[in-house]
């Protein structure tokens, strides 16, 4: 049997969107944004300056987000969902060597916004999530305790 370390090395690159938790004032916001994830774990995606979630990312970096794997249905009756706490930065529009080339291509973004992002010319960016821990929600492979956690380091 697989790990759950294992599992959600295996889940995170096959999502496409996830849930983007910030709080700021204690007032907490949910958002769902496109993401890639690098090989080392850390989750990147492309957004303007100006909207709530960039702005509370601003005053407090620390986020959650959560992917959501298998919803149970009549046939699947199981559900594993993703939870990953971790600190944003604001990486502008130098991601990292073939992160913007892996994002584009992964979620077949316009030329066009990647044109820009990579000008710099308008406030839309890169951000970069960097886990520090994770809660594997598993009914499937973990049925008699579904819910593991572990810290990212």
């Amino acid at each position: 049997m697989s790990t759950p370390q294992d599992l959600a090395k295996q889940y995170v690159p096959t999502g496409r969107v996830m849930q983007l938790a910030t709080c700021v004032d204690a007032k907490p916001y949910v958002v769902n944004v496109h993401y890639y994830s690098d090989e080392a774990g850390n989750l990147y995606w492309v957004s303007m300056q100006s909207t709530r979630h960039s702005q509370e990312l601003e005053s407090n970096p620390n986020a959650c987000v959560v992917i959501k794997i298998h919803e149970d249905t009549p046939d699947e009756n199981w559900i594993i969902g993703l939870t990953i706490e971790g600190a944003v930065e604001y990486v502008g529009n130098t991601p990292g060597e073939g992160i913007a080339e892996a994002y584009q291509a992964k979620l077949d973004k316009p030329q066009a916004l990647m044109d820009k992002v990579a000008a710099g010319t308008e406030p839309l960016g890169f951000y970069k999530f960097t886990p520090a821990s994770y809660s594997l929600f598993d009914t499937k492979n973990f049925p008699q305790s579904p819910k593991q956690e572990w810290s990212a380091a």
